[in-house]
C-alpha cells in the first residue's frame, strides 16, 4: 500500500500545481492543447473546447501543454498572441506563479481540515522561561524563570528574534555549540553565553530551560481557516529559514529525496489518515516554497528572468538564458544524486 500512498501524494501535489498554471493560462487566452492527469501513454482522453483532457498510465503527477513552451505538442498553428510568450509579461508572471499559489492553497485547505477535525489548536508558547532544570547550562548561567528570550546569536553569526519558543527549538536542534542569548528581565536587557549539553534520554542538546504549556484554542468551522493559515505561516517561515541555512551549507545532512519521502509516507500513513493528509499538506507547501527560489529551472527563476526583461525592456540574450537554465538543471541533478545517496545511507544505518 505504501507505493499507492506515495503515488497519490505525488500526483495530488503535482496535479494541483499544474492546474494553477492551466487556469491562469486559459484565463489569459493562452492555447492549452492538453491537460493531463498522470504521465506516459494515454488511457482516456476527451476534448472539451480546444483542450484535450487526458488520463495517462503512470500516476506520477500531470502536466499542461501550453503553446509557446519549448516542449509543447500542438495539433494546430497557434497565433503568437495566444502563446505563453505572446501575452504581456505581467500575465506570464501570474501564469508561472499560479502553480506555487495552488500548492499554498492545497496546504491551507489540508491544514484547516486537519485542525478542524482535531477540535483544538495549540498556540505556540511565548519565549518566556517557565523554569530551570537543575545542573543545566541555564542554571549555571543564572537564567531565571520569567526571563524573556528576545534574541539568540549563534556561532556562525546567525541571529534570530523569536516570536515563540518553537523558533528557538528549530535552531537549537541544529547548533550545538555556544550561543549568545539576549534576555529581558524586569525591563533590563542582559546577555548570556550558553553551550547546550547532550541529553541521552531525549537524544538532543539542551540548555535546560522549561517551556510554558501551549494554550489550546477550541476550533470550529468559523475559525479553522484562520488557524490553518496560522499553521501555514509558521511552517512556511521555518521552511524558508531552512532553505536559507542550506545556502550557507548548514543542514545539508538533513536533506531527503524521493527515497526519504517514500519512507516518510509509509510512516505517516501507518499513523492514520490525518497524519497522511498532513504530510501531503507539508509536501505541497514545501514544493511551493522550493519552486519560488529564483533559479531558472524553477517557476521562481522564470519569473526572475521575466522581471529582468521588464526592467531592461528587451529580451535576455538567448544563449545566456539557455546556459543559465542548463546550469541550474545540472545543479539540481547533482543535488538529487546527493540527497538520494544520503537516503540510501540512512536506510542501511
Amino acid at each position: 500500500m505504501t507505493i499507492i500512498y506515495f503515488l497519490v501524494l505525488l500526483s495530488v501535489i503535482i496535479t494541483i500545481h499544474e492546474l494553477g498554471h492551466f487556469i491562469a493560462a486559459k484565463s489569459f487566452g493562452v492555447y492549452c492543447n492538453e491537460f493531463s492527469l498522470g504521465m506516459g501513454p494515454q488511457i482516456l482522453k476527451k476534448k472539451i473546447g480546444e483542450t484535450t483532457y487526458s488520463l495517462r498510465a503512470l500516476p506520477i503527477g500531470g502536466f499542461v501543454s501550453m503553446a509557446g513552451e519549448p516542449d509543447a505538442q500542438l495539433d494546430m498553428e497557434v497565433p503568437e498572441e495566444r502563446t505563453i510568450k505572446g501575452i504581456a509579461k505581467w500575465k506570464q508572471v501570474i501564469v508561472f506563479l499560479a502553480g506555487i499559489f495552488m500548492n499554498f492553497v492545497l496546504a491551507w485547505v489540508i491544514f484547516s481540515g486537519v485542525i478542524l477535525s482535531s477540535g483544538s489548536y495549540a498556540l505556540a508558547p511565548l519565549p518566556i522561561v517557565d523554569g530551570i532544570v537543575e545542573n543545566s547550562a541555564a542554571e549555571e548561567a543564572n537564567i531565571q524563570k520569567g526571563d524573556r528570550i528576545v534574541a539568540v546569536r549563534f556561532s556562525d553569526g546567525t541571529e534570530i528574534h523569536p516570536d515563540d519558543f518553537y523558533d528557538i527549538l528549530t535552531y537549537t536542534a541544529i547548533y550545538h555549540d555556544e550561543a549568545e542569548y539576549t534576555i529581558e528581565r524586569a525591563g533590563q536587557i542582559m546577555k548570556f553565553n550558553l553551550t547546550p549539553r547532550y541529553n541521552e534520554e531525549t537524544d538532543s542538546y539542551l540548555i535546560g530551560v522549561m517551556i510554558p504549556s501551549a494554550e489550546l484554542v477550541s476550533i470550529n468551522i468559523l475559525n479553522a481557516g484562520y488557524y490553518g493559515f496560522d499553521y501555514l505561516k509558521d511552517t512556511a517561515k521555518e521552511m524558508f529559514d531552512t532553505i536559507l541555512r542550506l545556502f550557507k551549507g548548514i543542514g545539508l545532512n538533513q536533506l531527503s529525496g524521493p527515497v526519504g519521502i517514500y519512507n516518510a509516507t509509509a510512516q505517516q500513513a501507518s499513523y492514520g489518515i490525518k497524519n497522511y493528509l498532513l504530510l501531503i499538506g507539508l509536501m505541497s507547501l514545501n514544493i511551493g516554497i522550493f519552486n519560488a527560489i529564483p533559479l531558472p529551472a524553477l517557476d521562481g527563476g522564470r519569473v526572475f528572468l521575466l522581471l529582468i526583461e521588464m526592467i531592461i525592456r528587451r529580451p535576455i540574450n538567448k544563449k545566456f538564458e539557455n546556459a543559465v537554465i542548463l546550469g541550474s538543471f545540472m545543479l539540481f541533478f547533482a543535488l538529487m544524486i546527493f540527497v538520494t545517496f544520503q537516503d540510501v545511507i540512512r536506510l542501511f544505518s
